[in-house]
């Protein structure tokens, strides 16, 4: 599960990212609801470190935010966040998501103090919420 964008050595916070699926919880529709909520409140707090040119500032909030959104991509799907270091893999297989994840969240993997990685992270934001809106009113028959 470690992968060192989120989970570094020195990393001594009482909160830490994937914290309720390192723990096992089962996620609910309510806390699927909070991620989305959780990126409205900071997204323009974000934006305004990227428009301040303070970059460096700008890296954790991303970083927090995009751990974020990979567990409601997870959990809109779900599963838990399990495994960080394929999840490449993992993401490619999940039935509900936005076009292009895979490719998208590598670029914010690899730049996330990168205004380009801000738009992406919030037009996935954006898309997912749809996609859940929409899957939730018409789940698939099996």
């Amino acid at each position: 599960m470690n992968h060192p964008l989120f989970f570094s050595k020195d990393n001594k916070q009482e909160e830490f990212p994937f914290q309720e699926d390192l723990e096992g919880k089962s996620s609910s529709p309510e806390q699927l609801q909070h991620k989305f909520d959780q990126w409205k409140t900071e997204r323009e707090r974000i934006r305004q470190l990227f428009s301040e040119r303070k970059l460096q500032e700008a890296r954790k909030p991303m970083i927090d935010q995009l751990s974020c959104f990979i567990q409601a991509l997870y959990w809109a799907n779900k599963r838990r966040v399990d495994n960080l270091v394929q999840w490449q893999d993992t993401v490619a297989s999940l039935p509900v998501k936005p076009v292009n994840t895979v490719e998208r969240l590598e670029m914010i993997f690899n730049r996330p103090a990168h205004f380009t990685a801000w738009i992406q992270l919030n037009e996935l934001f954006s898309e997912m919420e749809k996609k859940v809106a929409g899957y939730s009113r018409f789940p698939r028959q099996e």
